[in-house]
């Protein structure tokens, strides 16, 4: 259960209103990164990897998983401010 000034984005993911409003952007790309900088901290974010597998770029170690709550509360996010901005003529599917 989210406090007043805190919107649940879905799975129990509360976040700060006024954070959640402020992100404008019609491209996928940016409305991701604006919106994970709002649910997981930099450090989160820089010692992390979204699945917790290796990359195929590097041969380090890998690292480990970001949390798979809050990825699918982003996920889910994501998909309604897509749509949103589909539905108002904002941006197209893409």
């Amino acid at each position: 259960m989210c406090y007043i000034t805190k919107v649940d984005i879905g799975y129990g993911v509360c976040v700060p209103g006024i954070k959640l409003t402020m992100i404008r952007s019609q491209r996928p790309t940016q409305l991701v990164r604006q919106l994970m900088e709002v649910v997981f901290t930099r450090a989160e974010m820089a010692s992390s990897s979204v699945t917790g597998r290796s990359s195929n770029k590097t041969s380090g170690p890998a690292k480990p998983a970001l949390d798979p709550t809050k990825v699918a509360a982003v996920l889910c996010e994501l998909t309604i401010m897509t749509f949103t901005n589909y539905l108002f003529g904002l941006a197209p599917l893409s």
